[in-house]
C-alpha cells in the first residue's frame, strides 16, 4: 500500500496542481486513519524541527492575518509530513519505480507543451504543460533530468538506460520550450559536476565543451533563447525585488511574515504584485525569519549528516551524487527564482530527496556510523506499520 500511495504522488504532480493537491489530501488522511503521524514524526532524525518549521509559518500567518499565507502553510505541512513518511519507508527499489514513473511523466508533459506552444501561435510563448507556471515545469524537468544522469552512470538494463535517455532527450526539449534560464544554467553546470562525481571525465569533458558552444552560440544568436536578451533588464528587476524583501525581513527578523511574505509586503507598501522574492534565502528568512531558517536548516544538517557519512564509508556514492545534484539545483536555481516552494516542485523534491531514508543508522563504538540498507519490513515498521498489532 505504501509503494502505491509514493507512487501516486509521484504521477499526481505531472497533472496538476489541484490534482497534486487532493492526492496529498489522501495521503494525510491515510497516515491519520493508521495512526503512523506521531510516530513518524517522533521517529524521524529530526522530524519534529521539520514540523516545527511548517507550524511555526501556519502561526505567524494566523497572527498576522496573512490568510494566503495560511492557505500556503496547509500545502507546507502536507509536503513536510509526507517527506517524513518518504523518509520512513522509502527502499532502494521503490526509489527506482519513483524515479521510472517520473521519467515517463515528464516525457508525457512534451506533447501537452508542445500543443500549447502551437495553439498560442507565438514563437516566444513559454509553455508551462501541467503546471502552474513555465518556471516551476522547468525545475521539474532539471530535476528528472539530473536524476537521469545519474541513474545512466549506474549498472542498469538496456530498458532503463534506453528510458533514462529518452528522457533526457524529451527533457532538453522541454527545457527549450518552457525558456527557463535558470533551469539551463542548472543543467550546465551541474551536469558535468555530477560526471566528474562518478569519474567520467571524457563525458565531463564533453559535455562542457558542448556548454561552452551554447554560450557561444547565444552570444553570436541571441534569438535562439529569446529571454536571454532582457537578462540584463530582468537582473536589475530582481535587485529592486531582493532590496525590498532585504528591508522586509529586517522588520520581522525573529519569525517572519509568514509564506508567501513578499506578497504580503507588497500590498501593505504599495509594491509591484510578486509572489515571492525571487531568491530562495531571502525568501525563506522573509516567510519563516531567523527561526524558521534554524528549524529548517537543523532537519537537513541531519539529512547531511547522513550523506556525509554515506561519502566517508563509500557506502553509496551513487544516492549521494544524485542528492547532491538535486541540493545543488534547489540552490542555483534558487539564486533567482523562488520554484522549490511550489506545491508540485516541493512534492518531487521530498520524494527524491527521501532516498537518505535508504539506510538506518547505528552507533558502533565511538560514534562510528554503520549503514546498511533497509529491508521492506524494517522501512514499515519505521513508518509505524507495527501499530497494528500493538493492542494484541
Amino acid at each position: 500500500m505504501d509503494d502505491r500511495i509514493i507512487l501516486g504522488l509521484t504521477v499526481s504532480l505531472f497533472l496538476s496542481v489541484y490534482v497534486t493537491a487532493a492526492a496529498l489530501a489522501v495521503t494525510i488522511g491515510y497516515l491519520i486513519k493508521k495512526g503512523m503521524l506521531g510516530e513518524m514524526i517522533r521517529t524521524a532524525p529530526r522530524g519534529k524541527a521539520l514540523v516545527a518549521f511548517a507550524l511555526l509559518g501556519a502561526g505567524i500567518s494566523l497572527l498576522r492575518g496573512n490568510w494566503a499565507g495560511l492557505l500556503a502553510s496547509a500545502g507546507v505541512l502536507s509536503v513536510v509530513l509526507v517527506a517524513l513518511y518518504v523518509r520512513s519507508i522509502m527502499t532502494r527499489p521503490l526509489l527506482k519505480r519513483v524515479i521510472r514513473t517520473a521519467c515517463a511523466a515528464s516525457m508525457l508533459c512534451l506533447p501537452v507543451a508542445v500543443i500549447q506552444l502551437a495553439l498560442s501561435g507565438d514563437a516566444s510563448f513559454r509553455a508551462p504543460a501541467t503546471f502552474e507556471n513555465p518556471n516551476y515545469y522547468a525545475a521539474i524537468l532539471e530535476f528528472v533530468f539530473l536524476v537521469c544522469v545519474n541513474q545512466l552512470m549506474m549498472p542498469e538494463s538496456r530498458r532503463d538506460k534506453l528510458l533514462y535517455g529518452m528522457t533526457l532527450i524529451a527533457n532538453l526539449v522541454s527545457l527549450y520550450i518552457c525558456n527557463c534560464r535558470s533551469s539551463l544554467m542548472v543543467v550546465m553546470i551541474v551536469t558535468p559536476v555530477l560526471l566528474i562525481i562518478h569519474r567520467r571525465y571524457r563525458w565531463a569533458a564533453v559535455d562542457l565543451m558542448a556548454s561552452l558552444a551554447i554560450v557561444l552560440l547565444l552570444k553570436v544568436e541571441p534569438g535562439l533563447f529569446q529571454r536571454m536578451e532582457e537578462s540584463g533588464h530582468d537582473f536589475l528587476v530582481r535587485q529592486s525585488i531582493w532590496e525590498n524583501a532585504l528591508k522586509g525581513f529586517l522588520e520581522t527578523p525573529l519569525l517572519g511574515r509568514g509564506p508567501l511574505g513578499y506578497m504580503e509586503l507588497a500590498q501593505a507598501q504599495g509594491l509591484t504584485f510578486r509572489v515571492h522574492a525571487h531568491n530562495v534565502a531571502l525568501d525563506l528568512l522573509l516567510n519563516y525569519g531567523l527561526l524558521g531558517a534554524s528549524l529548517l536548516a537543523a532537519y537537513f544538517s541531519g539529512v547531511g549528516k547522513t550523506l556525509w557519512m554515506l561519502l566517508k564509508t563509500r557506502t553509496d556514492n551513487h544516492l549521494c551524487a544524485m542528492a547532491l545534484g538535486l541540493v545543488a539545483a534547489v540552490a542555483i536555481h534558487g539564486m533567482t527564482d523562488v520554484t522549490i516552494f511550489s506545491l508540485q516542485v516541493g512534492l518531487l523534491f521530498v520524494l527524491l530527496i527521501g532516498c537518505t531514508g535508504i539506510y538506518e543508522r547505528d552507533w558502533v563504538g565511538q560514534k562510528v556510523y554503520r549503514f546498511r540498507p533497509k529491508s521492506v519490513q524494517t522501512a514499515e515498521a519505521d513508518a509505524g506499520m507495527r501499530l497494528r498489532n500493538r493492542k494484541g
